[in-house]
């Protein structure tokens, strides 16, 4: 009897630092070297993307995402400044999308 508990204690604890290493193993994976590059390389990219759909929009959706832009901006600064909060800011944020529902397109 004293054999098994000796080796259900031996294999609880190798299975303990085993799940702690596999643990560990997978949160420094995640945020391992190179994210900042491919996160730049994708940042281009997205932002390549966004410029063609805003040179190929009409009028009226360049306008709103100009107005749209604006709020964003003044909001940042706001942020910045200490007159609100970030969950404000969202929050207004979401108000202004929401009274000002961006045009669609002519291809819909």
């Amino acid at each position: 009897m004293r054999m098994t508990v000796r080796v259900a204690t031996i294999f609880t604890a190798a299975l303990l630092v085993s799940s702690t290493a596999a643990v560990a193993g997978a949160q420094t994976a995640t945020r391992g070297p190179g994210t900042r590059e491919h996160a730049a390389a994708h940042g281009a990219e997205r932002r390549e993307r966004l410029r063609e759909r805003f040179e190929h929009g009409t009028p009226e959706q360049k306008s709103w995402l100009k107005a749209y832009a604006t709020e964003r901006r003044q909001l940042h600064a706001d942020v910045k400044a200490g007159k609100i909060d970030r969950k404000t800011a969202a929050a207004q944020l979401k108000a202004w999308r929401t009274t000002n529902k961006p045009p669609k397109s002519g291809a819909e």
